[in-house]
């Protein structure tokens, strides 16, 4: 208590004040804020969910404990105990009838209190200090994307509708941990049934790809699934994994976009790929000065080979993502080092790479803004032809799709410069 104070303290003398996200309520020093989470739990999911959210269980001291009952507690019934952090490995509850914690089951569920530092601001003019751009309100933040539930029941259509309209899609999940958050996020947002998630094909044969594009490099599909038949895909809040249902199917939503949507320089102005684009951003993450985990380097260059098969806006999108863009070529060598690292990659049919056209009056252009200054076509035809390029890792040959851009799909290749050295 004492250090919370001197905490309290300091900040007011550096001139700053602790702001509560919305819903949450400050202690009664003013150094954190409090959160009640109406939502029954074990001991060990609430403090899994606090901490996913940037907090943990709340140490609530005699003055916070008469703090959190005025505040909240006539709202539910008296006889509820709330999780709150334990000592020595105890499991704790705070008894709203009785002001006074016990050590109970940690099996048991219960609604429980979060505690997090809240935000600094500035009192004499009353305004964040700069930070990081956070998500919006009614989002909660994971790594570097933000979420939101939707716990209606709709089909998976209406689902992808509700987070397009927020200028986002159905939720794509990349590990156990983002899959434990989402799950845990859907019920703490008072979820109680399935919800859908992005995982989706367009027909039996195909495999499942995210809808937004990214890579499909974590599934959790429950036991003889996905279905051989169905199109689209579901959590089962029941087995704490995935299924495959009718699209038909209804359940909630959660929905996942960028906390910081990524610069894209280029956009095709017949945007015949997808109907909105992206806007160019006015600043880009620096350049690296080594090649990333997984990345091989060539020259002054980094590669990245996207085995997934995606539409070439997707991949686009899934290069700008880790800060690259689909790979631009500018000589004989560089265009052979690519066709050697998607063959030992055991990939020999065609790869999208970044240059396109967009219409006969027009040139070709790479992605990334660089000079189009090397070409290697399969034949002079191909030089008249509109849309983006493939390459063909056989012939080190480059050529353009016959079919409909809208239903081509192949892997990718990325590639990110390295910063120059002085």
């Amino acid at each position: 208590m004492i250090r919370s104070v001197l905490l309290s303290a300091a900040l007011v003398a550096l001139g700053f004040s602790i702001e509560c996200r919305l819903g949450h309520f400050s202690s009664s020093d003013g150094s954190k804020c409090f959160d009640v989470v109406k939502v029954s739990a074990s001991f060990v999911d609430a403090a899994k969910t606090c901490a996913h959210f940037g907090g943990k269980l709340a140490a609530i001291g005699a003055l916070d404990q008469k703090l959190v009952k005025e505040h909240l507690f006539n709202e539910v019934d008296l006889i509820n105990n709330f999780w709150i952090s334990g000592v020595e490995q105890k499991c704790d509850v705070l008894n709203a009838k009785f002001d006074k914690t016990f050590e109970v089951d940690c099996g048991t569920k219960n609604f429980y209190v979060c505690e997090n530092s809240g935000e600094r601001v500035e009192l004499r003019s009353a305004t964040r200090t700069p930070s990081s751009p956070s998500c919006p309100k009614g989002w909660e933040q994971f790594e570097d994307s933000c979420f939101l539930v939707n716990i209606n029941s709709q089909n998976q259509e209406d689902a992808k509708e509700f987070c397009k309209e927020n200028g986002a899609d159905l939720v794509s999940i990349h590990s156990t941990e983002e899959n434990d958050f989402v799950s845990l996020l859907y019920v703490t947002k008072g979820g109680e049934g399935n919800f859908w998630l992005g995982a989706e094909r367009s027909n039996p044969q195909d495999a499942y790809a995210w809808s937004d594009g990214s890579a499909f490099t974590y599934q959790n599909w429950g036991q003889g699934q996905p279905d051989k038949y169905n199109l689209c895909s579901m959590w089962d809040i029941y087995t704490k994994t995935w299924y495959s249902p009718y699209c038909s199917y209804s359940g909630g939503a959660v929905c996942k976009k960028l906390r910081v949507p990524k610069p894209t320089v280029f956009c095709p102005e017949e945007c015949r790929v997808q109907t909105t684009c992206p806007t160019a951003g006015t600043t880009k993450a620096p350049l690296p000065e080594k090649c990333l985990l997984g990345w091989r380097q060539y020259g002054n260059g980094c590669y990245l080979v996207n085995a997934k098969e995606m539409k070439w806006m997707a991949a686009e999108n899934f290069c700008v993502s880790k800060d690259a863009h689909l790979a631009s070529i500018h000589s004989l060598s560089e265009n052979r080092f690519i066709g050697d690292l998607l063959t030992e990659k055991g990939i020999w049919h065609f790869t999208w790479i970044g240059g396109i056209r967009n219409s006969t009056s027009e040139g070709f252009r790479w992605t990334d803004g660089s000079n189009w200054d090397y070409t290697k076509w399969l034949n002079t035809k191909q030089k008249g032809h509109v849309g983006p390029i493939e390459y063909f890792p056989a012939g080190r040959t480059w050529s353009i799709p016959i079919l409909d851009l809208k239903e081509s799909i192949s892997p990718s290749v990325c590639k990110q410069n390295l910063r120059a050295k002085n």
